[in-house]
């Protein structure tokens, strides 16, 4: 339900974005891991990639339950519009199958299904997060911390077709922003530090442990307006 209410949240919020937003140019493609180069493989990528475009383009995570929808991923090889193999490495075992879908064909679709349709031009979003360690220390989440976190925010960004970035927190983000910004939600600190990068909203988090996993506040703004809610879940991740 929560997951439901934060779609709609982001649905509400994209349409106030429209000079402000950045043009999202990959909402039409999939990359799907397969482990040969075969039609029957490939007509099920086709099936998976389908789907991740239409959640992407809905952000609905429950599309796939809509009626027409279900039949069109009977036939997902007919929205293909062009694919190609890569091998991620040269000694990989599998292959990643890129899928290109006929963007006129997916927006008549969506229509077809009576479902949302998010447009190419959306809000990048700037992520203050900070994860309050079992040692009760908070440590900010930034782009290059290489943590199973951060890569988790990137995927949800990438799943949802959302912009989202992580802060730097080099010397000069760390002369402006403490942990404890965060924690506390100082906007007026968070706004200002976060000018170097052009962000149209900013998302704020603190998750910290409980003694049954994990709490989570948060904080989206966007201009003026303002939206409030807390998760609970056994891992960071889950969040």
């Amino acid at each position: 339900m929560k997951k439901l209410l934060l779609v709609g949240l982001l649905l509400a919020l994209f349409p106030l974005t429209s000079a402000l937003a950045v043009k999202v140019s990959s909402l039409y493609e999939a990359d799907i891991p397969v482990t040969a180069q075969s039609d029957d493989e490939r007509d099920q990528a086709a099936e998976q990639g389908l789907m991740q475009v239409l959640i992407k383009l809905s952000g609905d995570p429950n599309i796939g339950q809509n009626p027409v929808v279900k039949e069109a991923i009977k036939r997902a090889s007919y929205y293909v519009q062009e694919y190609s193999y890569a091998s991620p490495s040269p000694s990989a075992a599998q292959y990643v199958i890129q899928l290109h879908y006929d963007a006129n064909e997916i927006n008549q679709l969506l229509k077809q299904a009576g479902a949302a349709h998010w447009g190419t031009n959306r809000p990048l979003i700037l992520a203050w997060v900070t994860l309050i360690t079992p040692q009760h220390t908070p440590e900010i989440i930034s782009s290059d911390s290489g943590s199973s976190l951060s890569e988790a925010l990137e995927q949800q960004g990438k799943k949802y077709g959302v912009p989202l970035i992580l802060p730097m927190m080099d010397v000069d983000d760390m002369n402006k922003v403490s942990p404890d910004d965060v924690v506390n939600m100082v906007l007026p600190t968070l706004e200002a530090a976060a000018q170097r990068y052009a962000p149209d909203a900013l998302l704020v988090g603190n998750i910290e442990p409980n003694d049954n996993g994990f709490d989570s506040k948060w904080q989206l703004v966007l201009g003026d307006d303002q939206w409030d809610w807390t998760l609970a879940g056994k891992t960071p991740n889950e969040i």
